[in-house]
């Protein structure tokens, strides 16, 4: 018949250099080593090559340089969009005027307006 193995989910207790405990053995039981980085600590996910200058904040002239770049390229992603979006006005001709005179049988005949005139211009889109 299959042979039973069972598999043990107890972890030896692991140490570091300094005699402390390593509790990250846990997290990282059952991952790939290559695939999957754990950071149990802040210490972890500190750049180890990064100066102390590298990590300081920038001076207010950076700042200052950074936000002129950014306003200027949000301004131009939006319009951009906008001018998408905008109605552009087309080639309007001048409007026709028409004289018009009605049917006199016509039902709602005006007795008193023998002409009318009429503005036709072309809709706007």
């Amino acid at each position: 018949g299959r042979q039973k193995t069972t598999t043990s989910k107890t972890i030896a207790l692991q140490t570091d250099g300094d005699g402390k405990v390593q509790w990250d053995a846990v997290l990282k039981q059952g991952a790939a080593k290559d695939k999957l980085a754990i950071f149990s600590r802040p210490e972890d996910q500190k750049a180890k090559w990064s100066s102390s200058e590298e990590l300081e904040k920038p001076g207010e002239d950076l700042d200052v340089l950074n936000t002129d770049r950014t306003k200027a390229a949000l301004e131009a992603a939006l319009g951009k969009k906008l001018s998408k979006g905008a109605i552009q006005k087309a080639d309007t001709k001048a409007p026709q005027f028409v004289r018009f005179t009605p049917n006199q049988q016509a039902p709602g005949h005006n007795a008193g307006c023998a002409q009318r005139i009429i503005r036709i211009q072309e809709m706007p889109r």
